[in-house]
């Protein structure tokens, strides 16, 4: 059935068979290149905590608007968090594309898969530019959702020998190491579980935090000469002594260093200047270096920027018209 205007809608699993941690990873640069260059109107986002309501709940309103025609969007996010356990998800998002020239709904895209999608594809993104080449060892705090693409997309940009997983949960940990080994492709098989947070920091090249810890994680004197630190939580799992120390200090978008504690926690002890801290985007259009030196010890704070869900949401619809894939609800 077709109309004037038909909507696309397109389901997680079409989704997932539509973009590859690769092409997610070339498509967070081209984002993060339009955030940077002032291509994306930023400022948008809007979040409800209705912790007394029943039932109770956290809903995200997160708006993208790309300046000259290039489209807009909105993702809406949910977590009903009452519902952990059950067989409906706890957590749930879609994704609405609409024309940038004529304001027309084109897309309502599964968000879920799109986001831990772009959400590892970016920590793919900071290390390709704040990684050594020669970096083959791993650690990665966290072994739920949030961590789940993050080591695909480092396997996609270095050659890991070895990753380390540390975790509060050593069932949840065990459990991660099963879905990588499953996952195959560019990761290695020495994926092991680490006593401490000190022995991964010991042996790692490449540290990645993705977990929701309100106190750091590990010592920042601990870190090697020359490791590269990506965090990707929303509360402070790293200390200030890492800022201290890191040569590069780099943020998915300037918005993140006013108000994640990671950085106003430093930024109020003097530590480090909002000055100090790079936007990703500065580093992808080459702007503002990423690594320097071998020796230096490279930071990027990442909290998830609204033009990414948009811009990975219009390749996956340019995809699904290629391909003929979703289903096709005539609105006119």
């Amino acid at each position: 059935m077709s109309g004037i205007l038909n909507l696309r809608v397109l389901s997680a699993s079409q989704v997932k068979s539509l973009a590859s941690m690769r092409e997610a990873i070339e498509i967070q640069k081209e984002a993060f290149a339009l955030q940077a260059g002032g291509a994306s109107v930023s400022g948008l986002r809007h979040w409800l905590d209705r912790k007394d309501d029943d039932p109770p709940c956290l809903v995200g309103f997160l708006p993208a608007f790309l300046t000259d025609g290039r489209g807009y969007g909105v993702k809406i996010v949910s977590d009903f968090y009452r519902l952990r356990g059950s067989e409906t998800p706890h957590m749930m998002a879609i994704v609405v594309v609409c024309d940038g020239n004529t304001g027309a709904p084109r897309a309502v895209i599964e968000g879920g898969h799109l986001t831990d999608l772009r959400t590892g594809a970016t920590t793919g993104v900071a290390v390709d530019l704040l990684a050594r080449r020669d970096a083959r060892v791993a650690t990665i705090f966290g072994a739920g959702r949030m961590a789940r693409n993050q080591m695909e997309a480092i396997c996609e940009v270095r050659d890991l020998e070895t990753i380390w997983v540390c975790s509060r949960t050593e069932a949840r940990a065990r459990a991660y190491i099963t879905d990588l080994q499953v996952k195959g492709g560019r990761i290695p098989r020495d994926i092991r579980l680490a006593a401490s947070a000190k022995q991964g920091l010991e042996a790692s090249d490449i540290i990645v935090t993705a977990t929701t810890a309100e106190r750091p994680l590990f010592d920042g004197r601990d870190l090697r000469p020359g490791t590269c630190v990506v965090a990707g939580g929303a509360s402070r799992e790293i200390d200030s002594e890492t800022l201290h120390r890191a040569g590069k200090l780099v943020a998915d978008m300037k918005e993140t260093v006013a108000h994640t504690p990671v950085f106003t926690v430093p930024i109020g002890e003097g530590i480090i200047r909002e000055d100090d801290v790079a936007e990703l985007g500065e580093l992808v259009l080459g702007t503002r270096p990423g690594r320097e030196t071998a020796e230096e010890i490279t930071f990027c704070k990442t909290q998830g920027v609204p033009a990414q869900d948009l811009v990975t949401a219009q390749y996956i619809l340019r995809k699904a018209e290629e391909r003929g894939v979703g289903a096709l609800i005539p609105l006119l």
